[in-house]
């Protein structure tokens, strides 16, 4: 069914003057075949938001990107998401990218021996994988419209780049925003170097 055939099944079926929004939305959901009163899955299953690059130890061919929703619960590693993400120098946006072949831990890892390497300390990433009560990564939504992904685009520029005249968060921005937690073996690696450092000045 085209999207100019769904809009017209709803305005038939509705039975009283209907919003551009609400036709809209319930017709995308009519043309991909789902029901307009179940919610659909969200485009955006995960996201952080200013993470921390001096935070991840980029040393490892996979470099874990840990974060949790909350104070004490489970840190869940998104470096096999995918997604979209923004590369920043304290709060300005330089370079956004895609993380779709490459995981997103491939991809920034990149980033810190490219041409942008010196450029950025911070970055702000938007992933279509979910996840579970496991903490473990889930499988991308299935039956995205055309309206769905448009919308959930423009959340994510308004949402990384801060845009100071939107006025309000993105639309239909329905995934789980994680807080950074820093990689547990890069402190090691601090302490030891830093150790290291004071017995070598300690010597005559």
């Amino acid at each position: 069914m085209t999207w100019l055939e769904a809009a017209e099944l709803v305005l038939k079926e509705a039975g009283e003057p209907l919003g551009g929004t609400e036709i809209a939305g319930t017709a995308a959901g009519t043309a991909a075949g789902t029901d307009p009163d179940t919610e659909p899955d969200a485009l955006i299953g995960a996201f952080g938001v200013q993470w921390r690059r001096d935070r991840v130890d980029w040393a490892p061919t996979k470099p874990k990107l840990l974060g949790r929703q909350l104070s004490g619960s489970t840190n869940v590693d998104f470096s096999e998401q995918r997604g979209v993400y923004v590369l920043h120098a304290g709060a300005r946006a330089l370079y956004a990218g895609r993380a779709t072949k490459d995981a997103l831990s491939a991809r920034l890892r990149a980033h810190t021996n490219d041409r942008m390497s010196g450029r950025w300390d911070r970055f702000t990433w938007f992933g279509i994988l979910g996840v579970a009560d496991d903490a473990k990564l889930t499988a991308p939504p299935t039956g995205i419209g055309a309206d769905a992904l448009i919308t959930a685009l423009e959340a994510v520029l308004i949402e990384s780049l801060e845009t100071p005249l939107n006025r309000r968060s993105g639309d239909a921005l329905n995934g789980r925003e994680f807080s950074q937690v820093e990689d547990p073996g890069l402190a090691k690696k601090q302490k030891k170097a830093l150790l290291e450092e004071l017995l070598g000045a300690a010597k005559p």
